[in-house]
């Protein structure tokens, strides 16, 4: 693991487009260094969505590395902005299995509509993968046409 990497580090990676070499420096070490998903809670989001490039990458090459950071990004899904949320919710459909799925079902309760639009499409890309039937609709009936 890299130590010595820190936080600032990956987020300045991040600001100079450098998502391929931090996939593959992760995926070479086989781990992803915690600290590169605190990223996920900042409020840029060109960073956030650099994470998400990141961990998609490596989801789609060396998906054995990513059950180890869905604890870390599953604790986004408390984070107190809720566009955090949403993308920590749409991270885990991207990558997360069917074993998140109850959790992000549970969050539309108290989800604004804008992110309970987002964990239905993630439940539904979770449900793609593991072949599922499709994702309750939580939205309400006017945004359902959209």
């Amino acid at each position: 693991m890299a130590e010595n990497i820190n936080e600032d580090t990956w987020y300045w990676s991040l600001k100079i487009g450098d998502a391929c070499r931090i996939a593959d420096e992760f995926i070479q070490q086989g781990e992803i260094d915690p600290g590169f998903i605190h990223l996920l809670g900042y409020d840029e989001w060109p960073t956030r969505m650099g994470v998400m490039v990141v961990l998609e990458d490596i989801f789609e090459r060396q998906p054995d590395l990513i059950p180890r950071i869905i604890p870390g990004v599953k604790a986004m899904l408390s984070h107190a902005e809720e566009n955090v949320r949403g993308d920590a919710a749409c991270l885990l459909g991207m990558v997360g299995d069917g074993t998140i799925a109850l959790e992000l079902e549970n969050m539309m309760t108290e989800a604004g509509p804008e992110l309970r639009e987002v964990i239905v499409d993630a439940l539904q890309m979770i449900r793609d993968r593991d072949g599922q039937q499709p994702a309750r609709d939580f939205r309400p009936a006017s945004n359902k046409a959209m």
